[in-house]
């Protein structure tokens, strides 16, 4: 999980310093897309392979996998932040309900 959300993070808040520069901003948004999508991936095939999880924490990652997913698919999608903002809130709500069950 944190792994994943820093790789989040990190990736989706990137900046090309260079505006103007096409391929720069192309691989940044490539980058945000892939740990969105790669790290919802990652976190269900985590919970899945441990089936001792508690459930209410394999619920709250299964759910922050399925939100990032969704946020990286409406990124490739050019969705509008009347799409994007509902489950960005859902995923800040999300991460902290992980961090409650595992603080």
């Amino acid at each position: 999980y944190t792994a994943v959300h820093q790789g989040v993070v990190r990736n989706t808040h990137l900046a090309d310093p260079n505006q103007n520069d096409a391929a720069g901003q192309l691989a940044i948004a490539a980058n945000a897309r892939l740990a969105l999508l790669g790290g919802g991936a990652y976190l269900r095939d985590r919970v899945a392979t441990q089936p001792a999880t508690p459930a209410d924490l394999a619920q709250a990652v299964n759910s922050m996998a399925n939100t990032i997913e969704q946020l990286g698919v409406g990124y490739l999608a050019g969705a509008t932040n009347i799409v994007l903002d509902p489950l960005r809130h859902d995923l800040d709500s999300q991460v902290a309900q992980i961090n409650k069950l595992c603080g």
